[in-house]
């Protein structure tokens, strides 16, 4: 059963996890990444597996860099962290390689986006397939501060990114908030080479 994605809920978040970090950054529409430039997010947690199963494997965040070359970005979000930046090198380049083999199985009907995504504009899954595609992980400082004291350095093929926003930042939004859903936000657009 293939899908075709409704709105995502960006203001209506439960969760004060990577999904909630998820949200914030691409409620800013766009962010300053260093040695990319400024990149426009485009979509979220999209399906690439040539089923097009939702909670299948699905790309964090997509956008479209000021040289038109396109962004897959991993995010990994916590303290301790989830999974280290090796798993999460592997998760892309796995979503890339699904990308390069099924972007028409994907680009089928020009269904696979979310509809209130769009507003920051469209692409093809075609141009993700382009050797030109950006890999990005981005975390929290946290999260990279974590795995350096456990001896994994960041991987040398992707863009690592770390990201000035506290393993409790949206725990405490959301209890500010006085809610069991809130809309998660951050101010800092701006991502830092780790």
């Amino acid at each position: 059963m293939k899908t075709n994605p409704g709105n995502v809920s960006l203001d209506n978040v439960s969760t004060a996890s990577e999904t909630a970090f998820q949200r914030a950054i691409f409620i800013l529409s766009s962010s300053y990444l260093e040695g990319i430039g400024y990149v426009q997010w485009l979509d979220l947690e999209l399906p690439v597996d040539i089923c097009r199963k939702g909670r299948g494997h699905c790309i964090d965040l997509i956008g479209r860099a000021k040289d038109r070359s396109m962004v897959i970005c991993e995010l990994k979000f916590g303290k301790p962290g989830n999974g280290d930046p090796n798993k999460a090198r592997e998760q892309l380049l796995n979503y890339l390689l699904s990308v390069k083999t099924n972007y028409q199985v994907l680009d089928d009907g020009d269904s696979l986006h979310h509809p209130n995504a769009l507003k920051n504009g469209h692409f093809y899954w075609e141009e993700i397939s382009h050797e030109s595609t950006k890999l990005v992980i981005a975390a929290n400082n946290e999260y990279w501060a974590y795995w350096r004291k456990k001896g994994v350095k960041p991987p040398k093929d992707c863009y690592c990114y770390g990201i000035n926003v506290s393993s409790d930042h949206f725990k405490k939004q959301k209890e500010q908030s006085e809610q069991d859903k809130y809309c998660p936000r951050i101010s800092v657009s701006e991502w830092s080479l780790v």
